[in-house]
């Protein structure tokens, strides 16, 4: 089972242990039910923010799980005028922090950007990093392939950074080798 189907089962039990220490069907169920409807909407709200994060910026993602944070805070209680100035200070230093971080490490990217707007900026971008018009027709093939074999060469870049018991087998094989040769050479008998 997965961690959702967990949940809703605990409470079924829950719900259970309620009913066999006295408390009626009636009010068992409601709480299982009020209990399952949180449990899925705070699912279901994790899904979907993980699902949208993928299609956001870094700074609209921060800015979704702020609103997230005031919601979450309104619902334990907190007057929504306090979770709503909060919010609007946090979303004022998610910008502000956002734009300090675009001027300290993307300054010539956010020139390039705001002479050219995303076709200034694409060139920069490749010029800045030298690609090609080849470079950028890479395919998902190819870029597996080339992960693969990186990944194969340094692990066999450090022989002696591998794991023990391969180095050991790899160490067997060539005596292995090497008495052969010797028996085949006629230098077995030594």
């Amino acid at each position: 089972r997965n961690d959702l189907e967990n949940k809703l089962a605990n409470i079924d039990r829950e719900a259970a242990a309620y009913r066999q220490k006295g408390l009626d069907e009636v009010s068992a169920t409601e709480w299982a039910e009020a209990s399952k409807a949180q449990v899925m909407q705070a699912f279901e709200s994790e899904v979907a923010s993980k699902v949208d994060a993928v299609w956001k910026t870094e700074l609209q993602n921060r800015l979704d799980d702020i609103e997230r944070e005031k919601q979450a805070w309104i619902q334990k209680g907190l007057d929504e005028v306090k979770a709503t100035e909060w919010a609007e200070k946090e979303k004022l230093d998610a910008k502000r922090n956002a734009a300090l971080q675009v001027l300290q490490s993307q300054k010539e990217e956010f020139q390039a950007y705001l002479e050219g707007g995303q076709r200034g900026l694409a060139e920069y971008y490749k010029q800045a990093h030298g690609f090609t018009m080849d470079d950028l027709q890479m395919t998902p093939e190819q870029l597996t392939g080339f992960q693969r074999a990186r990944q194969d060469m340094l692990e066999n870049l450090l022989p002696n950074f591998r794991d023990p018991s391969v180095i050991q087998q790899e160490q067997e094989e060539r005596n292995r080798q090497y008495w052969e040769n010797m028996e085949a050479n006629g230098y077995g008998e030594l």
